[in-house]
């Protein structure tokens, strides 16, 4: 009734009231004709505001609940901003109050949705985490047709607002809190908190509003990129605040019939949830195997059955990099013996192996037993001398293993081959992943080696020490995917004599094994021949899987748009990356000495150009940035190289082999090979240097400065010559050329 703007019309829905709220609204009504008054049986929130959307005249919407207070500026605030920005939902900040304080809700805040600037929902999925009704201005040409459903009466206002948001060519936010919600403190909780009171209505709702708002992405989102990338975000956010909630709850009640029914429920969404959304989403595994063995105690005997039911749906549909990931995460505890009395319930269909498992962790607790850990040396002699070699004889070759120390997800040419593989109808149950761990236990590492011993294929795409020095079975296939494209510094057995390079008995035993060594064109076979000592015959140049992301169109397009979105500072500038590489051994190399004069980069080019700094993997001391040049200089070391490069117009490096996939996408490059005499003297070339680079050589920033306002000039016929040359093939199908090969042997 305050609001400063004065053209609105107020429909206030009494839904079946029992106390005097249809007095006091008849008297704000008379004589009032901004005001509509309908009455109505008590139906739920969903009927009582498909009633206002009915009736309402305006070109706007605003939802507001009786007992939440709105700010005399609220209306006003959104509208201008609509009308200014020409935007279709215009939102604000959702402020939570009771008697004694008040609070953002940290959802809203952690996923940034409070800073002000334009959206959309393809380029920001973080939106969803905002699909109360509240708090947004909605224009009416984009919820003309749109209702509630009424036949959900707890979260029935979310697809109603995800299929709002992804209609919308434009949401906009303004930096002003533009609705106060009250967080009941009475035995009368509202909607949104109502999960304690009937956690089982809740699971139940809020699934058929999940299930309502899947396929609302695909109806909307033309870049299947964009799609799987909101999916993800949407599925992520309800299994978190809505459905884990309310499980928990379920849990603590002890009713065994909604325990069962709640399992079941679970097996279905299992079955229907789409396989990319699904199987990557760590939370969702971890809180339906970890969290739920915590409190496996309050699960009723008589769900049991539909529990054993639910973990082997788990793990039939888990990616086997999500399942790695939670068993080796050294910050859960004992992940590893929890996943192992999984595994082992699902195989004998019956609880016992996690009854036992808690029971020996009480009484290990309890008794305060301490139980020495056998040295280090001891443990490696047990299990690579002992242990390996009984189960390199008894155990069939039949696994799939991608083993790596690069990455913490399956990611890359890793997950390109393992979504290639899935396609071969390979049984997930045989494909296993050892990702980066920082520490393993005794059991985790027999685990590796049993694995190892019993594996058909095992992928690797560097070195991997856990398996150096051993003789793997003659049956065991190792194909190498070397994590680089082309040749540029030697390495391997190569590099032997340089500086920087290891023994020959090092490099003997990390490369023993290998069956199959990839590459990505045929001029390279005999320097990867040399690197990893393997005949020529079993070097392959069948492509770099990674690498053809750049070959997408479709993704290039949507990577873009999206690190655009991120980053607003850069205002229509070009991006300039800075991506060197390591010097020096392993201690050397976690720190870099930064030779680009980044201020006097900033003086000359800001108001072209962005300057991004990419350092190497490698190099662990951070390379701090100037707070006065945050908005022309971004470090974005943490970044995914390929993404980064999709988003750089012109690359500046040296001696990285980040060229080769940089070519791809036949664009400029400038090489700053400051210490060029210094660095030969330290790693060999496979090819002389200054006639190799597909671009100007400088040495100094005077002579980068001076290059970068020539590139314009630059003859990029060089670039598609040297790409070329370093990629037999440009279809963008490596992988099923992999693992055509692969599964032939």
């Amino acid at each position: 009734m305050s609001q400063t703007l004065e053209e609105i019309e107020l429909i206030l829905i009494d839904d079946g009231s029992t106390d005097r709220t249809l007095d006091i609204l008849k008297k704000l009504a008379k004589n009032n004709p901004k005001i509509t008054l309908v009455t109505q049986a008590n139906s739920g929130p969903a009927k009582a505001r498909n009633t206002g959307l009915e009736l309402f005249r305006g070109e706007y919407v605003y939802f507001v609940d009786a007992d939440d207070i709105v700010p005399a500026y609220a209306l006003e605030a959104l509208y201008t901003a609509s009308i200014q920005e020409d935007a279709d939902i215009v939102m604000g900040r959702s402020l939570s109050f009771n008697s004694t304080s008040s609070w953002y809700i940290a959802g809203h805040y952690n996923a940034g949705l409070f800073k002000e600037g334009a959206r959309s929902i393809e380029t920001n999925p973080e939106l969803v985490y905002s699909l109360g009704p509240a708090s947004k201005l909605y224009r009416k040409k984009i919820i003309r047709d749109l209702r509630m459903p009424e036949t959900i009466k707890i979260g029935e206002d979310q697809p109603f607002v995800l299929e709002a948001l992804l209609r919308s060519n434009k949401i906009y936010t303004i930096d002003q809190i533009v609705y106060n919600y009250r967080s009941r403190e009475t035995i009368e909780a509202s909607l949104s908190q109502i999960v304690k009171v009937n956690p089982y209505a809740t699971f139940t709702d809020v699934s058929q509003s999940l299930f309502i708002g899947l396929p609302l992405f695909e109806k909307y989102i033309d870049n299947k990129y964009g799609v799987i990338e909101s999916l993800k975000v949407y599925f992520d956010r309800v299994i978190r605040f809505d459905l884990w909630p309310a499980i928990r709850e379920i849990l603590k009640t002890k009713d065994s019939e909604a325990q069962k029914k709640v399992f079941e429920q679970l097996i279905i969404m299992n079955q229907k949830m789409p396989k990319q959304l699904f199987s990557e989403n760590m939370f969702y595994f971890q809180m339906l195997t970890i969290e739920l063995v915590e409190r496996f105690t309050f699960i009723q005997r008589e769900a049991y059955n539909e529990y054993i039911m639910l973990l082997k749906s788990l793990f039939q549909h888990m990616s086997p990099g999500t399942v790695a990931h939670i068993q080796d995460n050294i910050r859960i505890q004992d992940a590893n013996k929890k996943m192992i009395a999984l595994k082992r319930s699902i195989h004998l269909k019956t609880t016992a192996p996690i009854v036992l498992y808690l029971g020996k962790r009480r009484f290990a607790k309890e008794s305060k037993i301490l139980t020495k850990k056998a040295g280090t040396m001891f443990k490696t002699v047990v299990l690579r001398k002992i242990l390996f070699p009984i189960y390199k004889i008894s155990l069939p070759k039949t696994k799939i293993l991608f083993m790596t120390n690069k990455d913490e997800k399956m990611t890359g040419t890793f997950q390109m081959i393992y979504d290639e593989i899935s396609e071969n109808n390979i049984n997930k149950e045989k494909v296993f992943c050892y990702l980066k761990a920082n520490n393993r236990s005794f059991s985790a590492q027999n685990r590796l080696l049993r694995d190892v011993a019993s594996a058909k294929i095992i992928f690797l795409d560097d070195y991997y020490r856990q398996i150096y020095g051993l003789k793997l079975p003659e049956k065991t296939n190792v194909i190498q995917l070397w994590h680089a494209a082309g040749a540029f510094k030697k390495f391997g057995f190569g590099a032997i004599g340089s500086l920087d390079a290891n023994t020959a008995a090092f490099e003997k035993a990390a490369h023993q094994n290998y069956s199959k060594v990839i590459c990505s064109s045929k001029e390279i076979v005999p320097f990867y021949a040399e690197a990893f000592h393997i005949a020529e015959k079993n070097v392959l140049p069948l492509g770099v899987p990674r690498a053809d992301k750049l070959l997408d169109q479709e993704y290039l397009a949507f990577t873009k748009t999206k690190f655009l979105n991120m980053h607003p500072e850069i205002n229509g500038r070009k991006i300039i990356t800075y991506a060197p590489t390591f010097r020096g051994g392993p201690a050397e190399r976690k720190n870099f000495s930064m030779m680009l004069n980044i201020r006097e980069f900033v003086k000359r080019f800001s108001d072209e150009y962005v300057l991004v700094i990419k350092m190497h993997p490698s190099v662990s001391k951070s390379q701090g940035v100037p707070y006065d040049l945050k908005d022309h200089v971004l470090n974005l070391s943490g970044m995914d190289m390929n993404d980064l490069l999709i988003v750089t117009d012109i690359l500046v490096t040296d001696y990285s082999s980040v060229i080769f996939d940089y070519s791809l996408l036949k664009r400029p490059m400038i090489f700053f090979a400051y210490d060029l005499e210094n660095y030969l003297a330290e790693r060999n070339f496979y090819y002389e240097y200054r006639k190799f680079v597909p671009g100007p050589i400088v040495a100094n920033n005077d002579s980068l400065f001076q290059a970068i306002e020539m590139i314009e000039e630059q003859d990029l016929t060089k670039v598609v010559e040297f790409r070329d040359r370093f990629f037999d093939e440009l279809d963008g199908k490596s992988a099923q050329r992999i693992v055509k090969e692969v599964l032939s042997l």
